[in-house]
């Protein structure tokens, strides 16, 4: 194995091995001066997030709560832009918004809930109040499932197993 000693050295084995592997060389690329750039591929078990993650999810268990997911930004550097809704400890309907990395199969996306502001033509963005929520960090093991664990801050901790409600026309996963 050659150690990377710049990021176009890593980069050379994106056009060898096909699209599939770009997260895979992407990471390498990004690694400290002395990574390996073997052009190995991924374990055969492996799954990588890609666009076509991009839908809606749910727990069949917690039916009502869900999630939207759609992979953003470059394939090179993607990332999860992840809605949440549920409910707050009253009962009142809660939507959480955030983004956050892809690495793999795996993606911890920083979550905010929105206060303070009002419905139709009262509404002013000067009264939207964001506060930090916690974490959800989303781990697939395949196109139709995955899981999804919360950490938040006045919540506690959990884990769903999700599933796949719908996909976008177009986007293959993976």
């Amino acid at each position: 194995m050659a150690p990377c000693t710049e990021a176009n050295d890593c980069l050379l084995g994106v056009a060898v091995l096909g699209a599939e592997q770009r997260f895979v060389y992407a990471d390498i690329a990004r690694a400290v001066e002395g990574a390996s750039c073997d052009g190995g591929a991924p374990p055969d078990d492996s799954f990588t997030i890609t666009a076509g993650i991009t839908g809606s999810w749910y727990d069949r268990a917690r039916d009502g709560e869900g999630y939207n997911i759609e992979i953003i930004g470059s394939t090179l550097d993607p990332l999860m832009l992840a809605y949440f809704y549920t409910y707050d400890d009253t009962g009142n309907q809660m939507w959480l918004v955030g983004t956050g990395p892809v690495n793999g199969d795996t993606a911890t996306v920083p979550m905010q809930v929105t206060s303070g502001a009002v419905f139709g033509p009262g509404f002013d963005p000067a009264d939207v109040i964001r506060e930090d929520w916690g974490t959800v960090t989303f781990i697939f093991s395949s196109c139709d499932a995955g899981t999804a664990t919360y950490n938040s801050t006045s919540f506690g901790t959990g884990t769903s197993n999700i599933e796949r409600v719908s996909s976008v026309t177009g986007l293959s996963c993976p």
